[in-house]
């Protein structure tokens, strides 16, 4: 009955959907192997290519046992990039909101849902 396919994208700077569902721990190894939203909008401001959706998205995240929950991890450091994120236009004439809804095109069919948790202020990617 529940065998729904859920996706969490976290673009909260405060990571507290993250945290909740991997820990600290798992959080900071993919913090620090460039597997967060943050890389995402780092590689596209940089012009470089650190961030693999694919590799980024941890599987099974849920400590309820539940298969089916992935998550792409948030990290404190969007809140360093959001002004670095108007020069993206500017670099590659594409908006930041673009960067994100083109990687999650690539494989929204996977899911059943897309949740993505936003922080409680706007901001360009938001």
């Amino acid at each position: 009955m529940f065998q729904k396919r859920v996706w969490v994208i976290d673009l909260d700077p405060q990571t507290n959907a993250t945290i909740a569902l991997i820990g600290e721990d798992n959080w900071l190894d993919l913090q620090s192997n460039k597997r967060t939203v943050f890389h995402l909008f780092d590689d596209k401001i940089n012009n470089t290519n650190n961030f693999s959706m694919v590799t980024a998205i941890k599987k099974r995240v849920s400590n309820l046992n539940l298969s089916r929950l992935d998550l792409l991890a948030s990290s404190i450091d969007l809140i360093h990039i959001q002004d670095q994120m108007r020069e993206i236009p500017n670099r590659s004439n594409v908006l930041a909101s673009d960067v994100l809804k083109a990687e999650i095109e690539k494989i929204e069919s996977k899911y059943d849902y897309i949740l993505i948790d936003c922080p409680p202020s706007l901001g360009l990617v938001t």
